[in-house]
């Protein structure tokens, strides 16, 4: 199954403030602040607070916010919102929690090919196969897109036309090349879905069976007009 994370931009990363952590960190040192800490974190997320905290720190006092944003989950996300609201009210339950803002989808996504995928003529350097379970994923020159599925772990598979290896010559070099600048998008049917894509899958399924029970309809009348 497709593994998620999204890339939160510079700008959403400012929004979230959690410069408030930083500065009001001595709050959980009294005694009220670590009873409302317990009370409303729990106990892996408390264990994660400071690992939370020295990122926070970095991006106030030290390096600040990475330009290209940051990678984490949304769970990751969600929480960093609960310290920011935890410091900004002094643990105040009362006070309503920051919303998720995702200003576009940036998710990368990966899966892995569920059947052999064969290229006869790749870029015109001949056969090229990818074996079963290679790696593939969504992001591509533009950016993440989920109607691409480029082949990534090419180099570690080392497969081309009857096992011989993808580099060992010349034009294996150049099959190498193309595919690290131009890419192998492999078709859906191919790979495992994407996560959300089930449904997706399924209707290919069915419109294939579809197709297969037409063909074969189509095959009997025809015989049937020839008898006749």
């Amino acid at each position: 199954m497709a593994k998620l994370e999204i890339r939160f931009n510079s700008e959403e990363i400012n929004n979230l403030n959690t410069s408030i952590v930083v500065e009001n960190r001595k709050f959980l040192g009294t005694g009220s602040g670590m009873r409302k800490f317990k009370e409303q974190f729990t106990e892996e997320e408390r264990k994660r607070f400071p690992d939370f905290y020295k990122r926070f720190h970095n991006w106030y006092l030290i390096h600040g916010v990475p330009k290209t944003g940051h990678v984490m989950s949304k769970a990751d996300w969600v929480l960093c919102q609960k310290y920011v609201t935890f410091f900004a009210t002094n643990g105040d339950t009362n006070a309503p929690i920051r919303p998720v803002t995702i200003t576009k989808d940036c998710t990368l996504k990966t899966s892995v090919t569920i059947k052999e995928y064969i290229v006869e003529n790749y870029r015109n350097c001949g056969k090229l196969v990818v074996p079963v379970g290679s790696k593939v994923s969504n992001h591509t020159a533009c950016g993440n897109d989920d109607d691409y599925r480029f082949w990534t772990d090419f180099a570690e598979r080392r497969v081309y036309n009857d096992g011989q290896s993808l580099f060992s010559g010349y034009k294996d070099t150049c099959i190498g090349h193309d595919l690290t600048h131009y890419g192998l998008n492999i078709p859906a049917e191919y790979c495992e879905p994407y996560e959300g894509e089930e449904c997706l899958l399924k209707e290919y399924e069915e419109s294939q069976e579809y197709l297969r029970r037409n063909d074969h309809k189509n095959s009997d009348e025809n015989c049937g007009g020839d008898n006749e």
